[in-house]
């Protein structure tokens, strides 16, 4: 279960500082440089960590 609620994902999306933030079982929300945000998933293929991710329309 994730540990990230809806206000806390818009909070974080709201202020714009570009990082990453881990709602657990490799999944972490992006905040780029310019305050785009997207979820990612983080696997491996192959012994290589790979990343899966979806934009957010905001």
């Amino acid at each position: 279960m994730g540990s990230l609620t809806t206000k806390t994902v818009e909070k974080i999306v709201r202020t714009g500082l570009p990082g990453m933030t881990n709602d657990g079982d490799g999944l972490y929300l992006r905040v780029g440089p310019t305050g785009g945000a997207s979820w990612l998933y983080r696997y491996k293929l192959s012994g290589k960590g790979r990343y899966m991710g979806q934009s957010l329309c905001t």
